[in-house]
């Protein structure tokens, strides 16, 4: 059994995995160190919008849907508008999992495992995970991957 040493392992692909996977690559972190992403789901496709306050002043001009930069709220008895605070925008998930999905594959020191389960067995030291039969350690932590007939990590 070959064991593969990562130094960044982010347990789940969805919007705060795939957002933190992008800080990191984009930062230049993977020039040196590697990084592995590990998600359940098989593929990715349009599974959602989302829609939130752009606080951090993220660039998300290509795979956003919307954009507002002023609201206003009113009822009979009073009227609240805000303007120039923060962006509200929509992106769509299908374009937000493509761009990250490319930056993974064309980053040299980055890997996604798709279709693992990751099981805790010991939230100290231990992490098992479903699919075929590789050792994978990241820091202190370590982690059992079972994978696919044909799949590898190299």
């Amino acid at each position: 059994m070959s064991i593969e040493y990562y130094d960044f392992v982010i347990i789940g692909g969805g919007m705060s995995g795939l957002s933190l996977t992008k800080e990191i690559i984009s930062s230049g972190l993977t020039k040196n160190k590697k990084l592995l992403i590990i998600e359940k789901r098989d593929n990715y496709y349009r599974d959602k919008i989302w829609s939130f306050w752009n606080i951090m002043g993220s660039n998300y001009e290509k795979i956003k849907l919307n954009s507002w930069s002023s609201f206003s709220i009113s009822n009979i008895a009073k009227s609240l508008s805000l303007e120039d605070t923060y962006d509200y925008i929509s992106i769509d998930s299908k374009l937000f999992y493509s761009e990250i999905l490319d930056m993974i594959e064309n980053d040299d020191n980055s890997m996604m495992l798709l279709n693992t389960k990751v099981n805790i067995i010991n939230q100290k030291s231990k992490f098992k995970m479903k699919q075929g039969r590789k050792s994978v350690k990241s820091g202190y932590k370590k982690a059992i991957i079972t994978l696919k007939k044909g799949q590898s990590i190299d």
